[in-house]
């Protein structure tokens, strides 16, 4: 079968993965693995869009600088932990994940 494309480009956010789940689910459990005060999922979905920095600032105010980049560090190595997870089932069928 020839080649039909060159390159096929998909949009992540809301197309192939729930991001809304994907950065709330991270930004709580990265809270809770610093030791920061609980939060709703609301307050932490209300951040999205903002760069990491105002988003820790907009959560917690003026946390010291090491708690800060504790959360930044816990937050992201959760996001990547969680891209699979966050595929939407169609998609995880069509690319035969379990």
């Amino acid at each position: 079968m020839p080649k039909q494309f060159d390159l096929i480009v998909w949009d992540w956010d809301g197309t192939l993965a729930d991001s809304t789940s994907m950065i709330t689910n991270a930004v709580l459990k990265a809270a809770e693995q610093v030791g920061l005060p609980t939060i709703s999922s609301q307050a932490a979905s209300n951040i999205i869009g903002l760069g990491l920095r105002e988003a820790i600032h907009a959560l917690y105010g003026d946390i010291p600088a090491e708690q800060a980049q504790a959360l930044a560090t816990q937050y992201t190595a959760n996001y990547y932990a969680g891209e699979v997870k966050s595929l939407y089932l169609q998609v995880r069928r069509i690319l035969l994940l379990p």
